[in-house]
């Protein structure tokens, strides 16, 4: 432990490895209440739940003048594709195994390297080209409409991929000059609007143990993105990025510890080979 302390690199990464499995908690309390609520229900109450804890620390980071933001067309789109990622991803766990909508969410780091030379103007390799290739066949794989798969469930959890690709994209539009609290309300604040919209307040009329639940939510989500943010304080964004994967283990133990979800040989073949190209297009970038 206190190697890990005294090391920038070794403590960045568990400091990452601590916020993937912050995240992967966040999925499976999600994948529990998700059953027995809509997802617009869910994503509402999340929303109210984040906004609450924003508002508790946003003295503490310049207060009112935290909400000023020069791109606010950019910052409002970006909340807009921010709540159909949520939405893609949060059906998605109710409609596949955990550890099959993890992996193949994971394809949104294929998605922005392809997109980026488009956006950006950055220069990829055709080694570069042929590992998104081989990524996505990976993706093909652990989508196979015959195993305990779903066609219909995969290409929700693809889709929730596509649209976290582009809120990434956005982000780095964004820049340097938004601060990441900023980006954080304006993205946490759009995704409850367009849950608003969207809910039935016919059903809303959650329990105590609902809203536990998604409190439970909500505070694992932002426990994990702030533990992800303080691991790249400490250590290179090449080094430790790919232990983004380490998600995919507690995923495929809690799937089988809760609900007896044993994934077949497509998701491991198909897994690997994502986990394989997405790291090594991460160790490249």
């Amino acid at each position: 432990m206190q190697k890990i302390i005294k090391s920038p690199l070794y403590l960045g990464a568990f400091l990452m490895m601590l916020g993937m499995f912050s995240l992967a908690s966040a999925n499976a309390v999600l994948k529990a209440t998700a059953p027995s609520l809509d997802i617009n229900q869910i994503l509402f109450v999340r929303g109210l739940w984040g906004l609450g804890f924003l508002a508790l620390i946003l003295p503490f980071q310049g207060g009112l003048r935290a909400l000023q933001t020069k791109k606010l067309g950019l910052q409002s789109f970006r909340g807009i594709i921010g709540y159909c990622s949520l939405f893609c991803i949060f059906l998605s766990f109710k409609l596949l195994p955990m550890a099959d909508a993890t992996a193949i969410q994971f394809g949104m780091v294929l998605i922005v390297s392809f997109a980026s030379p488009f956006f950006f103007k950055e220069v990829i390799t055709k080694e570069g080209y042929a590992l998104i290739v081989l990524g996505f066949i990976g993706i093909a794989i652990i989508a196979q409409p015959t195993g305990n798969v779903q066609l219909w469930g995969a290409t929700v959890a693809f889709g929730g991929a596509l649209f976290e690709g582009l809120v990434l994209l956005t982000s780095k539009m964004l820049g340097p000059d938004e601060k990441p609290i900023t980006s954080t309300l304006y993205h946490t604040l759009f995704n409850t609007l367009c849950a608003f919209v969207f809910v039935s307040f016919d059903t809303l009329t959650l329990d105590l143990t609902q809203n536990l639940m998604i409190g439970a939510l909500a505070s694992l989500g932002m426990i994990g993105q702030m533990l992800v943010v303080k691991a790249y304080h400490y250590a290179p964004a090449s080094k430790i990025s790919p232990l983004i994967y380490t998600t995919i283990i507690w995923a495929v133990l809690y799937g089988a510890l809760i609900w007896g979800e044993h994934p077949t040989w497509h998701f491991y073949v198909g897994a690997s080979v994502v986990i394989l190209s997405g790291v090594r297009i991460l160790r490249a970038s």
